[in-house]
């Protein structure tokens, strides 16, 4: 067996390789702040939306939505992780809020089980190629980052289709798909 496996770096060893050492409780810290700015994010979002575009959204909450190239993190003093990653956030937050609102869609519209289940999948795929596109950013693989945003793309644009199947034209399914052009956009500035 490969003696990799059983050395410091190992799953019960310790991985934080430089100045880095933080213990748990900075890590669970750490976690903590990335879900308070979702929320946050979620929440400026629903409150303003109508009035203001995503990204003065994102400038309000203190969020730089710029690609890495253009962004300045000499200044954080935290680690740059995929959990506080500024597009990563932004997206966490977008699909948090289109969750919401195709939960009080489907709740409202009379919708057959297997339709809500492939709209639930179909979101959570989406949300996935994302993550991973980011997280391809952050290991320099760009052309990858950018296949995964088009492939995010496509998801999104299946929910789209999926939300125009509903019956009626109503207000729920207008911030619907506001949300979805949102995270439409971004994978879209993205890709290029």
């Amino acid at each position: 067996m490969d003696n990799f496996f059983f050395s410091d770096y190992s799953f019960g060893g310790s991985a934080d390789f430089g100045e880095n050492k933080w213990s748990e409780r900075d890590w669970l810290a750490y976690v903590k702040r990335s879900q308070a700015e979702i929320q946050k994010i979620s929440k400026l979002y629903f409150e303003h939306r109508r009035n203001m575009s995503f990204e003065d959204i994102m400038t309000i909450a203190g969020w730089n939505i710029a690609t890495s190239e253009e962004s300045d993190d000499s200044q954080n003093s935290e680690p740059m992780t995929l959990i506080n990653h500024p597009v990563y956030i932004a997206s966490r937050a977008l699909i948090k809020c289109l969750k919401s609102a195709i939960e009080e869609l489907v709740s409202s519209s009379k919708c057959e089980p297997m339709s809500v289940l492939h709209l639930s999948n179909t979101i959570h795929e989406a949300s996935e190629l994302i993550c991973v596109a980011v997280n391809s950013t952050d290991l320099g693989e760009d052309l990858l980052a950018r296949s995964y945003y088009k492939s995010a793309l496509m998801a999104l644009n299946s929910v789209l289709a999926k939300i125009g199947e509903f019956p009626e034209d109503s207000d729920k399914k207008e911030i619907a798909n506001i949300i979805i052009f949102d995270l439409r956009q971004l994978c879209l500035n993205l890709s290029n």
